[in-house]
């Protein structure tokens, strides 16, 4: 763990207890493991949330939520509840500065943090599944211990990048490509952010769960429809499926969310 960031012992005693309470929940069977799907139709009211109707340009919130609703701040690093989580216990960490995509630093902040409390970080860019084109993650005060259980492929390359002490391999068995990043917290962070860099697709998901980073290359389809008619983010992934539609919900199946992750993402082993 980073030991540089020094955070409280609950953080979540920080924000008011989430309003995280689906209309309706059920268990699927997934790739050999086991998903939650939720429908949440309040989700569908948040500003700005990616569908066909989203204009090219908005004017972006951020600056308003960082003014109004931080509860903490470390260094460049601000901190706020989430009015729409998918959790129980849910932070978000604002990049202050304002900018697009995540900087070291947040990443530090995120899954240091993530690790404190035993949680999940989560990191949406724009085009997967991000409403606020500023640099953003979640913190999620639970695991699903879906992605944990899939065993390891090893990638061929680090595309240029020393990655010292971290090892990078892929999940074998998802249907989307989705590459590990494991190793001591330092060289973990430095080759998953190196990775970011150099990456040549424009969206990403990226999901801190135990002391595995996961990198999630994303096509150029947001919403995989009909398979899951909403934009597809790092909680689907994970293993939380957020439905805003009450059909949706009820008519999902494994082979619906196989040809979602088809679409929205990389084939396994498109990475090399």
């Amino acid at each position: 763990m980073n030991t540089l960031l020094s955070w409280p012992d609950d953080p979540f005693a920080l924000v008011p207890k989430p309003a995280f309470a689906p209309t309706a929940r059920r268990a699927l069977e997934f790739a050999g493991g086991e998903v939650e799907l939720c429908w949440m139709p309040e989700r569908a009211q948040r500003s700005g949330k990616p569908g066909a109707g989203r204009p090219p340009f908005l004017a972006s919130p951020a600056d308003r939520i960082l003014r109004e609703e931080t509860v903490l701040e470390r260094g460049a690093i601000a901190i706020t509840p989430n009015k729409f989580p998918f959790s129980d216990r849910h932070l978000v960490l604002w990049q202050k500065r304002p900018i697009r995509e995540a900087e070291r630093e947040l990443l530090d902040a995120v899954v240091s943090l993530a690790e404190k409390v035993e949680g999940t970080a989560i990191v949406n860019s724009i085009g997967a599944a991000a409403s606020i084109p500023r640099a953003h993650a979640h913190v999620l005060g639970e695991r699903l211990g879906f992605l944990p259980r899939f065993e390891r492929a090893t990638v061929g390359s680090t595309f240029g990048l020393e990655p010292g002490g971290a090892r990078l391999s892929r999940l074998s068995g998802l249907p989307i490509e989705c590459l590990a990043i494991d190793g001591p917290f330092a060289d973990r962070i430095a080759l998953t952010h190196g990775l970011l860099q150099v990456r040549m697709t424009t969206a990403f998901n990226l999901i801190g769960e135990g002391e595995t980073l996961y990198l999630i290359p994303r096509s150029a389809t947001e919403i995989p429809a009909p398979h899951f008619p909403q934009a597809l983010g790092a909680a689907e992934i994970w293993g939380r499926w957020c439905f805003h539609d009450q059909q949706a919900f009820e008519n999902a199946t494994a082979e619906s969310l196989t040809q979602a992750f088809q679409i929205a993402g990389y084939a396994p082993g498109a990475a090399g």
